[in-house]
This record gives structure tokens, sequence and C-alpha cells, in this order.
């Protein structure tokens, strides 16, 4: 998994932005995302698409809440 990630995710954990069932849930996502990349590509390009698609992935869903709060005032 790549340092850098596994890093940030644990660091919101600790910092209390994220449980630790969603840490764990994101870093499994990670997870199958990059061994699902290596499939079709070597590890290095493997591990930045995982990047990619959960940074992706993760931008949507905080737009989404973001509205979601909007609409809730």
């Amino acid at each position: 998994m790549a340092v850098g990630f596994r890093e940030c995710i644990n660091s919101a954990v600790d910092a209390g932005d994220l449980t630790k069932e969603e840490g764990t849930a994101l870093q499994d996502e990670f997870q199958e995302r990059f061994a699902q990349n290596r499939l079709n590509m070597g590890d290095g390009e493997a591990m930045t698409a995982a990047k990619a698609q959960m940074e992706q992935r993760l931008r949507i869903e905080a737009a989404d809440a973001r509205k979601r709060v909007k609409l809730a005032k």
C-alpha cells in the first residue's frame, strides 16, 4: 500500500476526523483498487491509478456532503 496514503488515513484517524472503521475501510478499498489495477499494469502505474481513483471518489463524496449540508439549512 502507498505509504503516503496509509499515513494520511492514519493521521485522520488519530485526529478524530475518521473512525478506525472508516480508516480501515478506506485502506481496504485502496488495496482492492490497487490489486485490480495490477491485473493490467505494473505496480507503480497500479498504485498511481488507485490513488487517482480514490481521490476522485472521495472528492465526489465530499462535494455531495457539502451539498446536503447546504440543502439542510
